[in-house]
């Protein structure tokens, strides 16, 4: 198995896990249980029943809640004003995967009575690894004698830069490339100058404009 087939099945296992893990919600002093059920989209009585709660209405601070995931897409119908926008804030979901959702192609197309898609938020964006494939590590430093593959984990990325720098210089970061089809997770192909050391990094960057960088990857080519 390579590296990269090693790396994506630890990726795997990781969803999985996430997947099988059931959500707990510990319940604050004076939080209702309508109040809960809104911010992880779904049905008060859903939580109810998951809990074996006699009375919904009667809560203990400290109590834990298991939260059961949402069986059917959530739909928000379209009230006289509102814009995507605004219904967009109001879920937490970036506009563009409200769009994708329903097939919309103009944002600021939308009818009063309109029922609509909303999918769930995306996990918060994150990088959980960078490293460069084939290479020994030494000191420290990630060894090459040639072509390589620089590889990400991200997590809520919609796209993936990398960026280089000559180390022991105040020379600017150089935009290596970019990755936005993660078919076989984040990868850019380079080929390091013979003789030259780099600092290499990844920065994440998800639909909703919020970003995410890798550490510092030291890289010396041979």
């Amino acid at each position: 198995m390579s590296f990269r087939h090693f790396i994506l099945v630890l990726a795997l296992v990781g969803m999985l896990a996430a997947v099988a893990a059931p959500v707990v919600h510990i319940v604050k002093a004076g939080e209702m249980l309508a109040v809960i059920a809104r911010c992880y989209d779904v049905e008060p009585a859903d939580i109810a029943r998951a809990n074996h709660l006699r009375n919904p209405n009667r809560l203990i601070a400290g109590q834990h809640l298991t939260i059961p995931q949402r069986t059917k897409p959530l739909e928000h119908r379209v009230r006289r004003g509102q814009t995507l926008g605004l219904i967009a804030r109001r879920y937490g979901v970036p506009l563009s995967a409200i769009m994708r959702a329903n097939g919309l192609t103009d944002p600021n197309r939308v009818i009063a009575g309109q029922c609509l898609i909303i999918p769930p938020p995306a996990p918060p964006v994150g990088i959980t690894a960078i490293t460069v494939t084939p290479s020994r590590i030494e000191a420290g430093w990630h060894i090459v004698a040639g072509p390589t593959t620089l590889f990400v984990q991200a997590t809520g990325a919609e796209k993936v830069k990398f960026f280089v720098t000559p180390t022991g210089t105040n020379q600017p970061p150089r935009l290596l490339g970019m990755d936005a089809t993660p078919a076989d997770g984040w990868t850019l192909p380079w080929e390091p100058q013979p003789g030259a050391t780099r600092h290499v990094w990844a920065v994440a960057y998800a639909a909703d404009g919020t970003y995410a960088s890798s550490e510092l990857l030291n890289v010396y080519r041979e």
